[in-house]
């Protein structure tokens, strides 16, 4: 496995922890998921320049 993908399935793990322990830690379920889910937007945002949008037919 090379160091690339061992560090990507590294950060993925510590994220998917972290999603749970601010899930379970948190009262208002909803306020956690919701700020959550925002962090996760914003992470994503600098990725968009560089990827493909999906092409019409696998689109729900």
């Amino acid at each position: 496995m090379s160091l690339s993908v061992f560090l990507a399935v590294l950060a993925a793990a510590a994220m998917h922890a972290s999603w749970n322990a601010l899930i379970k830690v948190r009262v208002d379920r909803f306020a956690s998921i919701s700020l959550t889910s925002l962090g996760m937007s914003l992470a994503a945002l600098p990725v968009l320049p560089f990827v493909a949008v999906p092409d019409p037919h696998v689109w729900p």
